[in-house]
């Protein structure tokens, strides 16, 4: 990166790389333009002509939700029109029914060469098929155009214009390429609109009676698809059915049967057999459970019984248990067995009156007492055992019953699942009816999409006016090549600013000297003679003011080398340019010319020579023999003619500086134009002769490396760093005054451009 360019590109330097890139950003943007113009006017106008499908799928049964959409079904419908495997047999469909044949025509009247083929590929989806014939027939007429927008006009679009066989051939037509499919593709557009059941289907062509001819066929064909395939996926359906429902009625015969076998075998017929088992389970509990309350009452009254015979003193509540009337009576004839027995005391009263009465007539009715309590005993005791047994009966019944009981509730879960199977056996069969019915309604019932509205051929093209895109083509290749300058400015390496001589070289830059145009014939000596107030006028005395140190006329030097890095960087202009104006400020000046391989300076000062600097040292003639007059006055010249043999021994033998001693002493002022550094090497022995080396470099071309290595070659031949100051100076020469000015240096080289007017008013 040179001194002109920072790291960072601020808004001022950008604004400056693109005032000086003006005239290319400019440029580019005005071919662009024109090219994209050009093209727009060439490619045919498009029309777009618009069918509308509607999905009834989409909306809802009901009135409620009439407005409703199901999103998923529309994309899958907008989706299934794009498929490759329907774009494909539409492609193929068009291809047989020749809709695009007119269109193919067209275009091969309208453009030429390879824009004719890419626009073919581009737009036509029949290109690859029709490559090889691009106009139409000459039987084709207008008769059968007209026929086909009428026909695209009509609810009827069955009927299309047949292809010409020579054209088309049936591999063509039998196999669809990718290419062809693609081209399809981009021309037709698919879309929901507004979030409806509504799908859009266009198709843009370069006539309007074929985009509406296009965009028709392809409703009618996915509608005609969708029928097919609702059609088939009916019939398939009906099929599965029709074979399934034999089946099914099979087996729902089958398991009513199996229901009533199992229903009968376990005595389910009527419910009857498990309502009695459950009485019967009813009343042997309820019998159950009077015998052991009977039972419990017998041994109950058992139990008193045999407490009576103890003679307790509860003797009347145990009779009220007992409830055996022949105690009873027993007891309320004889009332002092109710009194208990006590304990016998001989000292008393009472005592002796018991002692008589037992003893009196006891003994019988004791004996009476206990045949009584004997009798009831057993009769308890029978009574007992007769109701025991009868309690046992009953309960090995209840257990009878009640084993019947679960056993007729195992077989009642069986046969729930035996009617639960039979159930759905009913239901599947039943299903498999209501389908069947309903498939035949909808083999009868219209598709779910159908056409709500044909497309008509457009009145007006879709593809916008050809100017329409000057300006936008124009707005981008302006940035474009904005940011292209910008690219170009970043990427220059090369020498333009005195500060880029100091930074890059370490030298002083004595002098920008600007581009002069000139007619061809014009030397550029006499426009400095003729225009001594112009710019490169102003350049060339800035030059030579400071080469010759007009200040201090003692330390001016005598051999003044101009050389350069490379050649055509303009060190021989300069060169006589400097010796012109020397001339001018009275010096006496000789104008050297040492670039013996390829001499200019004849050509330069437009005369001619017979012998020049080489026929001196060689010796062919002396040195006043070779110096010629230059048209300018007080300039006298040492040509050149080109070197027939290799000029390096004359500067081993010291002829040059034997040349160079003799002419400093009769000359003010010799300037000298040497071959370039790094191709000659007798330019850098010709550095270590000189009194001060101008090193040129071309403005905006020469690379900082370049003029380093040239630089290091004088360094090489003698001429150290601390003379290089004083006796080595750059000058930028063919410098565009108006680009330098755009970078704002500051410099010498921008005043000279900004006040131009200035050296006009001073002419």
């Amino acid at each position: 990166m040179t001194g002109h360019q920072s790291a960072e590109l601020h808004f001022e330097q950008l604004v400056r790389i693109l005032l000086r890139q003006w005239r290319f950003i400019l440029t580019v943007a005005i071919l662009g333009s024109a090219i994209v113009s050009v093209a727009a006017i060439a490619l045919p106008t498009q029309y777009t002509a618009k069918a509308q499908l509607i999905i009834e799928a989409a909306r809802a049964g009901s009135a409620a939700d009439s407005f409703h959409v199901d999103e998923g079904v529309v994309g899958t419908h907008v989706t299934m029109l794009m498929s490759r495997g329907f774009l494909q047999s539409v492609t193929k469909n068009l291809l047989e029914e020749g809709e695009l044949v007119s269109e193919t025509g067209q275009l091969g009247s309208t453009l030429s060469g390879w824009l004719d083929e890419l626009w073919t590929r581009v737009s036509d989806p029949v290109a690859v098929a029709l490559a090889s014939s691009e106009h139409l027939p000459d039987t084709k007429s207008s008769d059968t155009t007209s026929a086909d927008s009428d026909q695209a006009a009509s609810s009827d679009s069955d009927q299309a214009t047949s292809v010409d066989p020579d054209q088309v051939s049936a591999a063509d037509i039998d196999e669809v390429s990718a290419a062809e499919i693609d081209a399809f593709e981009e021309h037709l557009s698919v879309y929901q609109e507004r979030r409806s059941a509504v799908i859009r289907v266009s198709f843009t062509s370069t006539t309007a009676s074929d985009a509406a001819a296009i965009a028709n066929r392809v409703v009618e064909l996915y509608v005609e698809s969708q029928a097919a395939r609702k059609k088939e996926q009916v019939s398939t359906a009906l099929a599965s059915l029709d074979s399934k429902i034999p089946e099914l009625r099979a087996a729902v015969a089958r398991a009513d049967a199996a229901v009533q076998s199992y229903r009968a075998e376990h005595g389910f017929i009527g419910g009857t057999r498990a309502d009695m088992l459950n009485q019967q389970i009813t009343d042997l509990d309820r019998q159950l459970t009077t015998a052991n309350s009977d039972l419990s009452g017998l041994r109950v009254r058992l139990s008193a019984l045999r407490k009576i015979t103890l003679g307790t003193p509860e003797m009347a509540e145990l009779i009220k248990i007992i409830d055996v009337p022949a105690l009873a009576d027993f007891f309320r004839e004889h009332p002092e067995f109710l009194e208990p027995e006590a304990e016998f005391d001989p000292g008393s009263h009472e005592d002796s009156l018991r002692t008589q009465l037992n003893s009196s007539g006891m003994p019988e009715i004791r004996k009476k007492f206990g045949q009584e309590v004997s009798r009831a005993t057993n009769l308890l005791e029978k009574e007992a055992l007769s109701t025991e047994e009868r309690a046992r009966s009953i309960q090995e019944r209840l257990v009878a019953v009640q084993k019947a009981s679960r056993e007729m509730a195992e077989a009642a879960v069986r046969m729930r699942e035996l009617e639960r199977e039979a159930a759905a056996v009913q239901q599947v069969f039943d299903g498999a009816l209501r389908r069947r019915e309903e498939l035949g309604i909808q083999d009868e019932a219209p598709p779910d999409v159908r056409v709500l509205s044909r497309a008509w051929p457009p009145d007006e093209p879709s593809s916008p006016h050809p100017l329409k895109f000057i300006a936008p083509a124009f707005v981008l290749f302006f940035v474009g090549a904005g940011l292209l300058a910008v690219a170009r400015d970043r990427l220059d390496r090369g020498l333009r600013s005195e500060d880029d001589i100091a930074r890059t070289l370490g030298i002083p830059c004595i002098g920008i000297v600007p581009r002069l145009d000139l007619e061809i014939g014009s030397l550029r000596h006499e426009y400095l003679l003729s225009h001594p107030t112009a710019p490169y006028s102003e350049a060339i005395r800035s030059l030579v003011a400071s080469l010759l140190q007009l200040a201090n006329p003692k330390a001016s030097p005598k051999l003044i080398l101009v050389s350069s890095s490379l050649p055509e960087e303009g060190k021989t202009t300069l060169a006589v340019s400097i010796a012109t104006y020397a001339a001018v400020l009275g010096r006496r000046v000789l104008l050297v010319d040492l670039d013996l391989r390829r001499p200019r300076v004849l050509n330069e000062l437009n005369i001619e020579a017979q012998k020049g600097v080489s026929d001196v040292l060689l010796g062919n003639c002396s040195l006043a023999e070779a110096i010629c007059r230059a048209p300018v006055p007080g300039i006298e010249c040492l040509p050149a003619p080109r070197a027939q043999s290799d000029p390096l021994p004359l500067f081993a033998n010291g002829r040059v500086s034997w040349l160079l001693n003799q002419i400093r002493e009769d000359y003010d002022c010799v300037v000298i134009d040497s071959p370039a550094l790094q191709l000659v090497t007798e330019a850098r022995l010709l550095a270590s002769m000189v009194d001060r080396v101008i090193l040129v470099t071309k403005w905006g071309s020469t690379r900082p490396e370049v003029a380093q290595n040239a630089l290091s070659l004088l360094r090489e031949v003698g001429i150290s760093d601390t003379d290089d100051t004083g006796r080595i100076g750059a000058v930028i020469a063919q410098a565009d005054l108006k680009e330098h000015a755009y970078y704002g240096y500051g410099d010498a080289g921008e005043s000279l451009e900004r006040h131009r007017r200035y050296f006009s008013q001073s002419r």
